[in-house]
């Protein structure tokens, strides 16, 4: 009898929370998807789509005949124009520390789409290292460990992600390494991406010196080049459009409320924001 009457009252939990609602009126609007996180290492490519419902599961197709502009600090305009071969619009322009981008994307059928940012500096960081057998894994093979050395400047706020690579001998290709953090104060606070790189802001060490240490796997003393670090310095809009769908990953579920990803495109959806890279090849 008891396992009935809680069957019961669970079956009328659910049923007293559920709330249907009539969106048959609702007129759902289309709005342009215009993505582009920019560096200053490589061209200007920004890929545009259009909005979805939350219950379709297929990604909308690019949109191949937008018009995209984008315009620097002096006025000076540049038409993007669509690549088949990446799917995204090409503008031939490397950006550089510092410069300032608008781009304005038209489409039949949609409002015009706006968005702007700027380029942030870099920091004056030293040179990764590596040094081998740094510890033991728990087979007894020797671990090293590379460490990256920020120079963070104390009169702003920084964000940083780090994305680590090894040298894939028999591809000659760098691939996606996944290190252990050493760091246990930023392995906390860190946000993950997808590719493997990691996310974090000065918060704690605002104006100093930070050594991050990751310890790598045993198998690379004798090949060379060895590790590739990338570090960027991120403006705080890509810093906030990654946080936020860290939040909205991690809040999914019956009794949470939708986290919305951070947008800062006018008239549209997605993100337009910068970084500055600074690579270190390990030999």
């Amino acid at each position: 009898m008891k396992k009935i009457n809680l069957i019961l009252f669970v079956a009328l939990f659910f049923s007293s929370c559920e709330k249907v609602i009539d969106i048959s009126s609702v007129t759902l609007q289309n709005r342009l998807v215009v993505n582009a996180l920019i560096n200053d290492q490589d061209n200007i490519s920004i890929s545009v789509s259009s909005s979805t419902t939350i219950q379709d599961s297929v990604k909308p197709a690019p949109i191949k005949d937008a018009v995209v502009v984008v315009k620097d600090k002096n006025g000076v305009t540049t038409n993007c124009i669509f690549s088949l071969l990446t799917d995204k619009y090409e503008c031939g322009i490397v950006p550089k520390v510092g410069d300032y981008f608008s781009v304005t994307v038209t489409a039949k059928g949609f409002s015009p789409a706006f968005a702007e940012m700027v380029i942030p500096s870099k920091s004056n960081n030293g040179k990764s290292t590596w040094k081998d057998s740094t510890s033991f894994d728990s087979s007894g093979f020797p671990n090293g460990t590379l460490v990256i050395k920020l120079n963070d400047k104390g009169n702003e706020k920084n964000y940083y992600r780090i994305s680590l690579f090894y040298y894939q001998v028999s591809l000659a290709e760098w691939r996606v390494l996944q290190p252990i953090l050493d760091d246990a104060e930023l392995r906390n606070q860190a946000l993950k991406t997808q590719d493997g790189g990691i996310i974090f802001k000065d918060a704690t060490f605002n104006g100093k010196t930070r050594n991050i240490s990751f310890t790598t796997p045993f198998g690379y003393s004798f090949q060379s080049p060895k590790f590739l670090a990338v570090v960027e310095n991120l403006s705080e809009q890509y810093y906030n459009y990654f946080k936020s769908l860290d939040d909205y990953k991690n809040n999914r579920g019956v009794f949470n409320e939708p986290v919305p990803v951070f947008s800062n495109i006018k008239n549209g959806v997605g993100i337009f924001a910068g970084s500055s890279i600074q690579r270190d090849t390990i030999q």
